[in-house]
């Protein structure tokens, strides 16, 4: 029983995924000067666009520049933010270096990362 429920969960996951990466919408596309992580996820440095998955959800999917998807995370909406030119990802530096806690969108729009 618990491996078809870790088969359904995979499979739901992996569902998800494509369901999601078809409607996505694009929030940024930046380049990060160095090492990061993202949840438990560690990234290079490198360029990556960070998009939007499921309005309801506040889903994003960050990509690296080959637009393979590093990471999958779930965030509280934030969207007390005034509109600004650029968008941009707050990192923090803990005490493993860099990890990824904000994504802002140009048009206002804020995503905080789970700590």
């Amino acid at each position: 029983m618990k491996k078809m429920f870790s088969g359904l969960a995979l499979v739901g996951a992996c569902s998800l995924l494509g369901a999601g990466t078809a409607n996505a919408l694009p929030i940024a596309k930046l380049r990060v000067p160095f090492a990061f992580t993202v949840e438990s996820i560690r990234l290079p440095a490198g360029t990556y666009t960070v998009e939007q998955l499921d309005n309801e959800y506040s889903m994003l999917a960050i990509r690296d520049a080959s637009h393979h998807v590093d990471a999958i995370v779930l965030t509280t909406p934030d969207e007390s933010r005034h509109p600004s030119d650029l968008s941009k990802l707050d990192f923090v530096k803990g005490e493993h270096g860099y990890e990824l806690r904000e994504v802002r969108a140009a048009n206002g729009s804020a995503w905080e990362l789970p700590r």
